[in-house]
């Protein structure tokens, strides 16, 4: 797991894991069924996706607690938008500034810059510090 995204995708697939072996396990019940091998196929999986959900948590509080500005990190993407509305620019304005597509800032701002490179974050906080810096002086 690299992103938060993908994380609560994970989270999202071992409820559905979860819920999915209570199912079977009543349908191997209800109708004398021999489950022993689909109920450990579905329980590896369970096992397998919950150390990788563990081992996501473990890295990132223990990345955000050594590299105390990696917090920081997590609230530029919410920076980012917000500095785009308080100088009143629409994603069109912000494209237009940077000379991307708008369709491109909007994907960003969906995925709240999930997608986005470090370079390219950098660029745009950049014009919108520029821009706000203009407009104060």
């Amino acid at each position: 797991m690299n992103s938060g995204r993908q994380y609560m995708e994970g989270e999202r697939e071992r409820t559905r894991l979860i819920a999915l072996k209570r199912r079977i396990t009543n349908i191997g019940r209800d109708y004398d069924l021999d489950i022993t091998d689909v109920i450990e196929l579905v329980d590896r999986r369970i096992l397998k996706l919950s150390g990788e959900l563990e081992r996501y948590q473990i890295l990132n509080q223990a990345y955000t607690s050594e590299f105390p500005a990696l917090q920081h990190l997590t609230s530029l993407q919410k920076s980012l938008i917000e500095a785009r509305i308080v100088i009143s620019w629409s994603q069109t304005d912000l494209a237009d500034h940077l000379r991307l597509k708008p369709q491109q800032i909007n994907k960003y701002e969906k995925s709240l810059y999930e997608s986005i490179r470090l370079p390219k974050a950098i660029a745009i906080g950049s014009v919108l510090q520029q821009e706000l810096d203009r407009r104060r002086s």
